[in-house]
């Protein structure tokens, strides 16, 4: 799972192999370590939300998931989900989560063999 933060705007990218898990599981988790501490970040189905809202607590930023949205995106080809969450200082937190696709033009360098096709990719 990869994990995208700018401003404020967190992007979780899953390849088939990590949706397929968060549909058996209703979680998914990646860390990410350096010298003296980790930052997690886990995507989680919720049963009692009625819309995708994220968290932070102890080194982890979880984003939820309401249970039926999840299991839609998980069984169809809906590529994404996206909410703006208002956040109580006035402001808004922007969330996207994704299933991740394979590049077009395979510059990254990256292993992408469990990506999605790219619906792009005759153009």
């Amino acid at each position: 799972m990869k994990l995208r933060i700018n401003g404020n705007s967190i992007r979780l990218r899953l390849s088939k192999t990590e949706v397929a898990a968060f549909g058996a599981t209703g979680m998914i988790t990646t860390a990410i370590e350096f010298a003296t501490n980790s930052l997690q970040y886990v995507l989680k189905k919720e049963t009692n939300a009625d819309a995708i809202y994220a968290d932070m607590a102890n080194n982890t930023i979880t984003v939820f998931i309401p249970t039926s949205m999840a299991t839609d995106w998980v069984n169809t080809d809906i590529i994404g989900l996206e909410y703006t969450m208002n956040l109580l200082n006035g402001n808004k937190l922007h969330i996207l989560v994704e299933k991740d696709f394979k590049c077009i033009d395979s510059a990254s360098g990256e292993d992408q063999t469990d990506n999605y096709e790219n619906p792009n990719k005759n153009c």
